[in-house]
């Protein structure tokens, strides 16, 4: 699966095995991306949510949508949190919290992930 994306570059084709996350900034999205820096792009987070593949994605917060293969340690504590695999802690909505934990958890139980 590729996401065709229009950028300041050009356009852009992303494979979505590669995108680690994306946070939206107003009406752009940040990408944040395996082999190199950061993508803005004029697209808004609803709409990268609903272009990815559903079973790869998860929107754990309003503004970011984390790619779960890249989701390393899930905190429990009182202000939950998701460490990703580049280092970048991101937190997750109190609305939302225990449903994107346990499907976070569930998908990365074979992975062992540290709670």
């Amino acid at each position: 699966m590729q996401l065709i994306i229009h950028s300041q570059t050009g356009i852009n084709r992303i494979s979505a095995d590669k995108i680690i996350r994306i946070e939206a900034l107003g009406n752009y999205s940040k990408i944040y991306l395996v082999y190199s820096n950061p993508l803005v792009v004029s697209k808004v987070l609803t709409w990268c949510q609903e272009k990815l593949p559903e079973d790869m994605f998860a929107r754990v917060h309003r503004s970011h949508l984390v790619n779960k293969s890249y989701v390393t340690k899930i905190s429990d504590g009182e202000h939950k949190t998701i460490l990703m695999s580049n280092g970048d802690i991101i937190a997750v909505s109190r609305r939302s919290a225990t449903y994107t934990l346990r499907t976070l958890k569930e998908i990365n139980t074979a992975t062992k992930i540290a709670s």
